[in-house]
């Protein structure tokens, strides 16, 4: 049955869907798929090149994206996701020690790292951790049309397209980390020493080998007359196609930026098909995540999630004397907004691999 404060029919009806998408093709299309796309426009855009201007030929236009993508795109993201986990009677009750222990451990850890002059480790911290989050978003997505082909998420086949997915990315960043004089990240050095030269190579090894079990699967599971989804695939190829992309830009801090706005977008779009699917379903207790997840909220809920960043952003600012050039150097960049940042990345992972990761 419908929630009770919906204004919908009773019987709820299940989300559209067409043939092997996720929901329907322009949806997909937009966010899941042509969402790459904010990849290379951003990067090509807004990087210097040659150590000059930017194509756009704006000075400050690299520090302005820097502004408007973490308020409209990667703090409303972090808002659906608390929507799903924090505001979700059935995922407090399952991880109720999670939701308790996590934010506190990574608030102790980035004030002791912030306070205590490590800034760098932390900016190790936070750039690696977006790399793994974000792949295994889009590893997620690739089960999720995996199961649309009516296969398991996790049999041999899913767990090698997992496998490829999550450490692809890790080779292509740690490649550029290992061959570059220097790899900054929000004016901070990566460390070199997180990229031997055994595991440049260990990771590429992995990841092509099974990328390439996948494919002989895919193959063998054809030919045996068996559905595929081609989505999947263009998933896989999208991940890294992108990431070789992100870690060949000489300006890590627009490749971040445009690989923000890449996996803003669609985890949006993720977030608000799994909790509004789930709410379609019935099964959404409480009028208070309701009203974030019934059909038409999704302008509500964004509106909200923008000014969950901006509130993010002006404790920042506060805390920090309004010094707003040098935000990313201040302990209460790190205190506020990337405590917020990594406990969502904590959270998610039980959203994209936990037992009801795949239920709508």
């Amino acid at each position: 049955m419908a929630p009770p404060d919906s204004a919908s029919p009773a019987v709820a009806l299940p989300a559209p869907r067409e043939g092997g998408w996720i929901r329907d093709f322009v949806f997909d299309g937009t966010l899941f798929l042509g969402s790459t796309v904010l990849v290379f426009v951003i990067a090509s855009l807004f990087a210097a090149k040659g150590g000059e201007a930017n194509i756009l030929r704006l000075d400050g236009a690299a520090s302005a994206l820097d502004l408007v993508i973490p308020v409209l795109l990667g703090g409303p993201h972090i808002f659906f996701s608390l929507v799903r986990t924090y505001m979700d009677v059935d995922f407090k009750r399952e991880h109720r020690q999670l939701l308790r222990v996590s934010p506190h451990v990574v608030a102790f850890v980035m004030m002791y790292l912030a306070f205590h002059q490590y800034v760098q480790v932390a900016a190790n911290l936070v750039l690696y951790s977006a790399i793994f989050h974000g792949a295994a978003q889009l590893a997620h997505i690739g089960m999720r049309y995996r199961k649309k082909s009516g296969r398991e998420p996790w049999d041999l086949g899913g767990k090698a397209f997992l496998v490829a997915t999550l450490v692809g990315p890790l080779f292509f960043v740690s490649q550029a980390v290992a061959t570059r004089a220097s790899f900054d990240f929000i004016g901070q050095p990566i460390f070199k020493a997180l990229a031997p030269t055994w595991f440049v190579w260990t990771t590429g090894a992995v990841a092509l080998v099974a990328a390439a079990y996948w494919l002989a699967d895919t193959v063998n599971h054809r030919l045996a007359g068996g559905r595929v989804n081609w989505r999947e695939g263009a998933i896989l190829a999208a991940t890294q196609v992108a990431f070789w992309f992100l870690a060949s830009v000489e300006d890590l801090d627009v490749s971040f930026q445009a690989y923000n706005a890449w996996h803003s977008v669609q985890a949006l779009g993720i977030m608000w098909f799994a909790m509004n699917a789930k709410w379609r379903a019935g099964r959404v207790r409480g009028p208070k995540q309701s009203r974030f997840c019934k059909d038409g909220a999704f302008g509500f809920t964004y509106l909200w999630a923008v000014a969950f960043s901006v509130g993010i952003g002006a404790l920042v600012i506060l805390f920090s004397n309004f010094d707003v050039a040098n935000l990313p150097r201040s302990p209460f960049y790190f205190v506020f907004a990337v405590t917020v940042l990594l406990n969502h990345h904590v959270l998610d992972y039980w959203l994209f691999f936990g037992k009801r990761a795949f239920d709508d």
